[in-house]
Parts: structure tokens; C-alpha cells; sequence
């Protein structure tokens, strides 16, 4: 598989440690929901290691693999959050959950990195916080 667009992390994302371990390695696939084009349909698409590992010091695990920012993101990636009721009910409880279980006061501010649509930053907002979300995809 050409290398190309991805690096290999080779320690972990937590820590720092340098002791991971693969604990799953599943066959290399494309980006998600970046689909083609009708005319794309005849072209080798680019596909990414997907593995697992596990860190053995903090016992986080983690993608093995980083899919450079600038082709993950602004490729036709057409993901938004709020499309799906389920994930936007999660989100909703979450939001509930995060404030409840540190007492976060009215007025605070919530910082989103990967804020996609901004439905997780919404549902912050109805609870009286003040909100920036971040994203990285047009």
C-alpha cells in the first residue's frame, strides 16, 4: 500500500508513551462519506490502514494511523452531524450529562474542536453556555 496522506503514530495520542501494542487490524478502506461522483466510479479510490492500538501505560486505545487534516476534510467530505435524530438525541443527553457531572455554571464557555454542524455546541447553548466551535472541513 503507498504511503501517502497518512503517517504512522507511533506514540500514543494520551501519554506519550511509545508502548502500543496492535490489538486490531481490519482491511484498509477509503475515507468515510467521501463519495464519488458518477464519474469518479472508474478510479482507484486512496485507502488508509485501519488498526487499532492499545497503549500498554494509560490503556487508551486508539487509531493507529494519521490521515492527513487536508485530504480527510476537504475531499467531498459531506458528514454532518444534526442528519441523524438518534446521534442528535446523544448528543442532547450528553450535553445534559458533561454539565450536571462538573457543575458547570451558566455563562460558561464550551469549546468544540471537530465541531462539525455545531448540533453538540446547540444543545450547550440551550443550556445557557456560551459556545466556539472549530472545524476543519469546508
Amino acid at each position: 500500500m503507498k504511503q501517502e496522506n497518512y503517517f504512522k503514530k507511533d506514540r500514543c495520542r494520551i501519554c506519550e508513551s511509545n508502548s502500543l501494542e496492535k490489538v486490531l487490524e481490519l482491511t484498509p478502506t477509503p475515507p468515510g462519506n467521501n463519495f464519488l461522483s458518477e464519474d469518479q466510479l472508474d478510479k482507484e479510490e486512496q485507502v488508509f490502514p485501519l488498526e487499532l492500538d492499545f497503549c500498554n501505560d494509560c490503556n487508551h486505545i486508539q487509531l493507529g494511523h494519521v490521515v492527513d487534516p487536508n485530504f480527510l476534510f476537504q475531499n467531498n467530505y459531506s458528514y454532518v452531524s444534526g442528519t441523524s435524530s438518534v446521534f442528535v438525541n446523544h448528543l442532547k443527553r450528553y450535553a445534559d450529562y458533561v454539565v450536571n457531572l462538573f457543575d458547570i455554571e451558566t455563562n460558561s464557555l464550551i469549546i468544540d474542536i471537530g465541531s462539525n454542524d455545531g448540533t453538540c455546541l446547540g444543545h450547550f447553548q440551550e443550556l445557557g453556555m456560551n459556545v466556539l466551535g472549530v472545524e476543519p472541513s469546508r
